[in-house]
Formats: C-alpha cells, sequence, structure tokens
C-alpha cells in the first residue's frame, strides 16, 4: 500500500510546489508615470555618428523570482517618438525609406523563451538571461536573443514613485541589430549611417499594489 502512495506523493508535491511558486508572478508595467525610462540607440558610421533616443516605452513584464526562466511579456516603443540628435534626422526617421511611421507607428519586441538564467550576488536579488523574442520593426518580423539584466526590488516602489506601493523591477540590456534586415533604407550607404543599429536601455518596471 505504500509505493502507491509514495508514487502518488512524488508526482504531487513537485506540482503543489510549482503551484505555490507560481502565484509570486507578478505583472510589471513598463510605462512610466514620470516619464524617465529611456531607450537610446547609436549607429557608428565611418563619415558619421548617429545617436537618438525615446522616451515612448509601454508594455509589461511577467516575472516570478521563483522561476526566473519562465519571464513573459512584450515591449512596445512609438516609432514617431524616436528622436535623433540632430534636427534634420528626425524628421528623416519617420519617412517610407526609413521607418515609415505612419504605416507602422509601433516598434515591438515579444518575448518567446528564456534561457541560460544566472543569479548575480549584490543587495538586491538580480539575474542574467538571455531573452529570444519577435522583435518587429517598420512590419518586418524576426527572432532576436538579447541579453538582459534583471534586479527584482520588492516593496521598493515608494522609494522610485514617491506615494506608490507595491514592487520595482530594474531591466538592463544592450544589444545589436542589423537595419537592413528590417527594410530600413537598405540604399543608404553604411559609411554615413552604419548598418549596425546599438540599442541601450535601463528601465524601470513597476508592480503597484492595489486594494
Amino acid at each position: 500500500m505504500k509505493k502507491p502512495f509514495l508514487a502518488a506523493l512524488a508526482v504531487v508535491v513537485p506540482a503543489l510546489a510549482l503551484a505555490i511558486a507560481y502565484k509570486s508572478a507578478t505583472s510589471f508595467s513598463l510605462k512610466d508615470p514620470k516619464g524617465v525610462n529611456t531607450i537610446s540607440f547609436t549607429l557608428d558610421g565611418r563619415f558619421e555618428h548617429i545617436t537618438g533616443y525615446t522616451t515612448a516605452i509601454d508594455g509589461n513584464v511577467t516575472f516570478d523570482p521563483a522561476a526566473p526562466e519562465k519571464t513573459s511579456g512584450k515591449v512596445v516603443v512609438q516609432a514617431g517618438s524616436l528622436q535623433a540628435t540632430h534636427t534634420n534626422m528626425n524628421e528623416h526617421m519617420k519617412q517610407a525609406m526609413w521607418l515609415d511611421t505612419t504605416q507602422f507607428p509601433t516598434i515591438e519586441f515579444e518575448i518567446t523563451k528564456v534561457a541560460n538564467v544566472k543569479v548575480l550576488e549584490g543587495t538586491d536579488p538580480s539575474w542574467t538571461m538571455d531573452v529570444t523574442g519577435d522583435f518587429t520593426l517598420k512590419g518586418v518580423k524576426k527572432s532576436l536573443t538579447v541579453p538582459v539584466k534583471v534586479t527584482h526590488m520588492p516593496g521598493q516602489l515608494a522609494k522610485r514613485n514617491r506615494g506608490a506601493v507595491g514592487d520595482l523591477m530594474a531591466i538592463r540590456s544592450t544589444f545589436t541589430f542589423n537595419r537592413r534586415d528590417f527594410g530600413v533604407n537598405g540604399n543608404q550607404v553604411a559609411d554615413i549611417v552604419a548598418d549596425e543599429v546599438t540599442v541601450s536601455f535601463s528601465i524601470a518596471a513597476f508592480a503597484p499594489k492595489t486594494g
């Protein structure tokens, strides 16, 4: 009689533990009420160095510190909000040959897989991971894997957003992609506008408590 009971217990206990762990999964918003979150980009061409940024970031990330490999979510950026350091470039970026922001108003990254999760030592619980997702730019969707660092700060939201109660998370990454892969002015020579775009961000994500 003991063997069937033990066998059943071996199945039930891990399942119960998993269910308990996933109760701590929290949805974090990427829309910053202070408008401080920024994603920057750089194109380091032979003749010209172009830099820019956007603060029009939205989306959400669901994160469980007990199972960071199950992280999911989507980042959405308003393409028309991208600003370059040179005024003329701002208008050029919106045109059809570049980002065509009228027809394709958003740039998106939706997580499909998380791998190589490593725990880091520090004051706040942190992890590095390789995040694979569907990156959509100018209507072209391609799979892209980027290195990400996540720092989880439960109960610390009030220290960043005065008066708020809840959890805070910092998400950091630097990655590159080729603009030609997404049909971004493939006729423009790389001497002036580099093919490789470097994207960097360190943004806060918010999970305010309700009730």
